[in-house]
């Protein structure tokens, strides 16, 4: 039985995470006809955690990510979720989810292996093709099956919303690449040449969707903090420009999720959202759609979370909170509490991505199955 739950595993570790971190552990307890699936964070210390991982949310919602995963393997091998226990953690690094099975011959997952087994993060240019309407319906009403969230997607092709969406988002990508801890987490995600091959938890550089020259540029910063000191005269400032404008652009649709009104407070509503963003991907990916999510408004999150943990200095704060202003007023977007965006569209070709993932097993439990 354990080896079945380990093949669920192989398969639902395909969640995403931030940064490609996979900081997850799963322990199992099996009996005949039962299996228990205990899900908490593979390090919950304060000191892994990075500044966009605020209070470990992110970390959570891809947690819950790879639970919604594992209920669709687990179901594709004929067994259904019979119960899921939330129990919140303090802080909440240290919560834990434990999922429920039992054998059902007619359980079924939402998405086929090879579904969940095959999306990936799409980062290059996406063609001009307009996504259906029927599509985009589709894409919306995954989401109104979590009733404290809402999703909101605007048209890359219409050029005033675009541009302006550009010059909103554009001081964010200034300040990751200007704040010394931002830019090093930055860099510290992304593996070049021979890492590639022996990384299991970086991006690798050339799935960026950026040019060889601009891999190098990275790679340099990275192999040569001293070089760093370069962006503080201006050498970001192409890279700033051209990534958001390429992530905007290079699109059909840009999106955005949050929770509604006073919602977000708690363990149950993290894991909702993580389950929802990757049911959302996981149909994206079904009706061929690529998918590219969009961190930025993590760096707004963390300085209104904690002013003194972000530590920018006054200007910066002044313009993270014009940014929150002008998302909220022009776009209705709140970015001072979770939001997370994202990108939809077809690719111009069939990008090839390999990718890769931690061998981790599960660890032995007992006690939990009566």
């Amino acid at each position: 039985m354990k080896d079945r739950a380990q093949s669920w595993l192989k398969i639902a570790r395909w969640a995403p995470s931030g940064g490609n971190a996979q900081n997850w552990r799963a322990e199992v307890e099996a009996s005949e006809n039962r299996v228990l699936i205990r899900l908490s964070l593979r390090d919950p210390s304060a000191d892994s955690r990075t500044l966009m991982d605020v209070e470990s949310i992110p970390s959570i919602i891809a947690l819950a990510g790879l639970g919604y995963s594992l209920v669709a393997a687990a179901a594709n091998d004929g067994y259904g979720l019979v119960a899921r226990r939330l129990t919140a953690g303090e802080p909440l690094a240290n919560s834990v989810a434990e999922l429920e099975f039992q054998a059902n011959s007619d359980a079924s997952g939402a998405y086929s292996n090879a579904e969940i087994l095959g999306r990936r993060t799409h980062r290059a240019p996406y063609s001009k093709q307009s996504i259906s309407k029927t599509n985009l319906q589709a894409l919306s009403s995954i989401v109104k099956l979590y009733p404290t969230l809402k999703i909101s997607m605007y048209s890359s092709s219409t050029q005033p919303a675009k541009e302006n969406l550009i010059s909103i988002l554009r001081p964010l990508e200034r300040l990751r690449w200007q704040h010394e801890q931002l830019l090093d987490e930055l860099l510290q995600e992304i593996s070049f040449g021979r890492e590639i091959s022996i990384s299991h938890d970086k991006i690798a550089g050339d799935q960026l969707g950026i040019s060889w020259v601009e891999q190098q540029m990275l790679r340099a910063l990275k192999v040569w903090p001293v070089l760093r000191v370069l962006v503080k005269h201006g050498f970001h400032v192409v890279a700033v420009h051209r990534a958001i404008s390429s992530f905007v652009r290079d699109s059909d649709q840009v999106g955005f999720i949050e929770f509604k009104s006073t919602n977000g407070n708690s363990l149950a509503d993290y894991w909702d959202f993580g389950s929802c963003f990757q049911h959302l991907w996981l149909e994206a990916h079904r009706r061929k759609i690529a998918m590219q999510p969009l961190g930025l408004p993590l760096i707004a999150l963390s300085h209104w979370s904690n002013e003194a943990a972000l530590n920018i200095d006054p200007s910066s704060a002044r313009r993270v909170a014009d940014v929150t202003n002008r998302l909220q007023d022009q776009f209705g977007v709140d970015i001072s509490r979770l939001t997370l965006g994202f990108r939809l569209g077809y690719l111009t070709d069939q990008q090839t991505l390999v990718g890769a993932r931690r061998a981790d097993e599960f660890h032995p439990i007992s006690g939990r199955l009566s």
